[in-house]
């Protein structure tokens, strides 16, 4: 699924042939019931995004919060709100650009989860803060180093080396962090049902075969055909595209929410969830 087509070697059947043809017999049993079921996990981004709207991007201060998650708050509102601003513009794309959509709500995707995932862990924000600590110390450690290394060559550089030198000095030790979008995943679900959506969506974010195969219109076998160029990709057959929307706009929502003092819209939230399946 993930390579870019190749003709078949001549002389006898390719068995991948039966097999894709096994693959479009089931996926047209199910094509009406895809297309519902998408329809109403649209219809949950709308409301979603209706309420991100109304509730908190008209907001001129902040609301009044839940005095025992003042805290989180602090680390979870910008996770929550970026991921919700990447939905938001990947509704307004997935229909003109739908790999650079799809890399929208893989992004949302990771800062949603993450923004659950503070919300459920105990001090998950002072966890989350020692990993962003780690990523600070590593570009810092490689910045000096690079430094170093150039003036090595380069004697202009030399006082600029030594400053350097002196900045190491404050980096401290190296924070220890064991946080990871695997982990992150496994935490929620052992299936790694949402490690495979985040590795799904993330084709739009990295090199992969699907996004190379997207900009070409390219026949299947047997009679493989590249033909023209797409410069805005094709089509997305996959449904992680609108489900990914769905989940990360209920899970940024939610965490908002349930932070409000008393938290009088978040059972609604739940409860949308519930109907369409997402919870």
């Amino acid at each position: 699924m993930n390579e870019i087509p190749r003709i078949p070697a001549p002389g006898g059947d390719d068995p991948r042939i039966e097999l894709m043809h096994k693959v479009a017999r089931l996926e047209s049993q199910y094509a009406d019931r895809v297309d519902e079921t998408e329809t109403g996990w649209m219809t949950v981004v709308n409301v979603a995004l209706d309420r991100w709207r109304t509730s908190w991007q008209e907001q001129t201060s902040t609301p009044e919060l839940n005095p025992e998650l003042s805290r989180k708050f602090r680390v979870c509102f910008p996770l929550a709100a970026h991921a919700l601003n990447h939905v938001e513009a990947a509704v307004t794309l997935h229909s003109s650009s739908p790999w650079v959509a799809m890399s929208c709500v893989r992004i949302a995707f990771e800062h949603a989860l993450t923004a659950q995932w503070v919300l459920w862990t105990k001090d998950g924000e002072d966890l989350l803060a020692q990993q962003m600590s780690l990523q600070d110390h590593r570009r810092s450690s490689e910045f000096i180093d690079a430094v170093v290394r150039a003036a090595a060559d380069t004697p202009n550089l030399a006082e600029s080396a030594a400053l350097a030198e002196e900045l190491s000095e404050f980096l401290g030790e190296k924070p220890v962090s064991v946080w990871s979008v695997f982990n992150l995943c496994e935490r929620f679900s052992s299936t790694r049902l949402l490690y495979g959506i985040y590795r799904d969506l993330s084709q739009a974010v990295h090199p992969t075969y699907g996004l190379v195969r997207a900009h070409f219109d390219i026949t299947p076998p047997p009679e493989v055909v590249v033909g023209p160029i797409r410069p805005f990709g094709a089509e997305l057959d996959s449904p992680e595209l609108i489900r990914g929307m769905a989940v990360s706009s209920l899970w940024a929502l939610y965490v908002l929410e349930v932070s409000r003092a008393g938290h009088p819209d978040a059972a609604e939230v739940l409860r949308l969830a519930s109907i369409r399946g997402l919870e």
